[in-house]
C-alpha cells in the first residue's frame, strides 16, 4: 500500500520547485488594493429573487476579485467570487459565496481543491471572501501577519495552498458558514462545500463528474470538509470527490463542550459558540434557560469570533440558570447534539485521512484542548468498518494549535496523491474503536462522564 511516508519521498521535491516558482510570482507585479465592502453591507451577498425553484450549486452572481496577502497586498493570480444556491441546516434554500482561485499553469486534466479555511465566526468580519479580499484588520507578530479579529493567517503564500496552484490545480475556498455565518452547523456546512464545489464547476465549464475534487480542512474547517464527505453520496453524488482531509474534527459536540467545560484545557471561553449555534441554526429560543451572565454573554458575543468571545466565566453551567445546570435538560439541545454527531447522515464513499493532536486531559476525556482524540478514533473506526479506506494519524503530546503544522504538510501530500490517481493509504487494521459516539438520551447531553 502507497503510505504516507512514501507519498512524502515521492512529491517532496515536485511540492518543493512547485512552490519556489509560485513565490517568485507572488513576488513580482504586487500592488496594494482597495479595501472590500464588509459582506454584511455588500449587495453582492444578497440575492432579491425566490431560491425555490433554483438547483443547489447554480451560480447567481460572480465578479473579479483580487487575492491578497499580508494585510492587503494583490496577488497576480486570477481570482473570481461566486455567489451561489445552497443549503441551509434545516434543508431550506440558502446563498452561499466562494473564491476561485485559478492555478498558475493550464493543465490537461483539470483538478479542484475546495480548502476549507477554519474562520469560527458569528459575524461576517471573518468571512474567507471578504478576508482574501483584502478586508479585515490586521496586525503583524515577528515574521507573520494575522487577521485581527479572526483565527486565521492572512499569509496566503505561507500555506499548502500555494504547491496545489503551482501544480496546476485550481483551489477554492468557500464561506461554509453561508451568508448567515452559522458556525459549526455540520450539515450547513457540508452543503455549501459541496455546492461551491458544483458552482466553480459549473462557472469554469468543468466536466462534474470526471472532474477530481479532493476537500481538506483543518479545525472550524474541519467540520465542513467532514460534512462534505459524509453527505456527497446522497446530496452531491455527481461531484467527483477522491479524497477527503480531515484534522482536528469536532466528531461529537456534546462531548466536547463537556471537554472544555470547567476550563481545565483552557478554553472555556467558546463554550458561548455552542448556544450561538443552537439559537442561530436551529432556532432554539434560549432566553428562559439563560442565567443573567449568559444572557450577557451571548449578546456580546453573537456578532463576533471565537478569538474575541468574553471569557468571563468557567463553566457552562455559569451560563444557565439552576434547573437547567445540564445543557440536554433545554429542550432541543439533544437532538441538535445527536442531529451533528458525524457519521450520523451517511458514509463517505471515498477515503478520508483523519488526525487528531492528544495529551490534555479533562473531565474524563483526553484531547488536543479543545477535539477529542478517541472520538475521531471512533468515527475513523466506523468508516474502516463500512469499507473507506481511512489514514488515521495521531499527534501525541500535541496541542490543537501545533497539530495543525503536522496535519497539513500531510494532508496536502495525501490529496495530491489522490487528486493523481494513486490509491489511498489506509491504516485501518491499528485504528482502536474509540469512544462511544453514539446519541445521547434526552437530557443526558453535556453530562461528565
Amino acid at each position: 500500500m502507497f503510505g504516507l511516508h512514501a507519498m512524502r519521498r515521492a512529491l517532496r521535491l515536485a511540492c518543493s520547485a512547485s512552490l519556489a516558482a509560485l513565490l517568485l510570482a507572488l513576488a513580482t507585479g504586487v500592488s496594494q488594493g482597495a479595501t472590500p465592502s464588509n459582506p454584511a453591507t455588500d449587495p453582492f451577498y444578497t440575492y432579491p429573487a425566490s431560491l425555490i425553484h433554483i438547483a443547489p450549486g447554480t451560480v447567481l452572481k460572480e465578479r473579479a476579485a483580487k487575492l491578497t496577502v499580508l494585510g492587503g497586498v494583490q496577488t497576480p493570480l486570477q481570482t473570481e467570487q461566486l455567489l451561489f444556491r445552497t443549503t441551509d441546516e434545516s434543508g431550506a434554500a440558502a446563498l452561499g459565496v466562494t473564491t476561485v482561485v485559478h492555478p498558475l499553469t493550464t493543465v490537461l486534466d483539470p483538478r479542484i481543491i475546495s480548502w476549507e479555511i477554519p474562520y469560527d465566526t458569528f459575524g461576517s468580519q471573518c468571512d474567507p471572501s471578504y478576508v482574501l479580499a483584502g478586508g479585515g484588520a490586521t496586525v503583524t507578530s515577528g515574521a507573520e501577519t494575522y487577521y485581527e479579529s479572526c483565527a486565521y493567517e492572512s499569509e496566503f503564500q505561507g500555506t499548502i495552498a500555494d504547491a496545489f496552484l503551482a501544480e496546476g490545480v485550481t483551489v477554492i475556498i468557500t464561506d461554509y458558514e453561508e451568508t448567515t455565518d452559522e458556525y459549526n452547523a455540520g450539515q450547513l456546512e457540508g452543503y455549501a462545500t459541496l455546492d461551491g464545489v458544483r458552482a466553480a464547476e459549473s462557472y469554469l465549464e468543468l466536466a462534474q463528474r470526471s472532474t477530481r475534487v479532493g476537500v481538506l480542512g483543518y479545525s472550524g474547517g474541519a467540520t465542513a470538509a467532514e460534512w462534505a464527505a459524509e453527505l456527497a453520496p446522497n446530496y452531491a453524488p455527481d461531484i467527483d470527490l477522491v479524497g477527503t482531509a480531515a484534522g482536528g474534527v469536532m466528531v461529537d459536540p456534546a462531548h466536547n463542550l463537556n471537554y472544555i467545560n470547567g476550563n481545565g484545557t483552557g478554553l472555556a471561553s467558546v463554550m458561548p459558540a455552542f448556544f450561538l449555534l443552537a439559537q442561530r441554526a436551529f432556532g432554539i429560543d434560549l432566553a428562559p434557560y439563560l442565567s443573567p451572565l449568559g444572557a450577557k454573554v451571548v449578546t456580546a458575543d453573537e456578532q463576533e469570533d471565537l478569538n474575541n468571545f468574553a471569557g468571563n466565566f468557567t463553566s457552562y453551567q455559569q451560563l444557565l440558570t439552576p434547573q437547567y445546570a445540564i445543557v440536554g435538560s433545554i429542550p432541543g439541545f439533544t437532538a441538535m447534539f445527536n442531529t451533528l454527531i458525524m457519521g450520523s447522515d451517511g458514509t463517505p464513499h471515498t477515503p478520508m485521512f483523519l488526525a487528531n493532536g492528544e495529551g490534555t486531559k479533562n473531565n474524563d476525556y483526553d484531547g488536543d484542548d479543545v477535539m477529542i482524540t478517541a472520538d475521531v478514533e471512533a468515527l475513523a473506526h466506523r468508516y474502516c468498518g463500512d469499507g473507506v479506506p481511512v489514514e488515521f494519524q495521531e499527534y501525541r503530546g500535541i496541542d490543537h494549535g501545533d497539530s495543525d503544522d503536522l496535519f497539513m504538510p500531510e494532508a496536502a501530500l495525501y490529496l495530491t496523491a489522490l487528486l493523481a490517481g494513486l490509491p489511498a493509504p489506509s491504516n485501518c487494521a491499528s485504528i482502536p474503536a474509540g469512544d462511544s459516539i453514539a446519541p445521547a438520551n434526552s437530557g443526558a447531553s453535556g453530562q461528565s462522564r
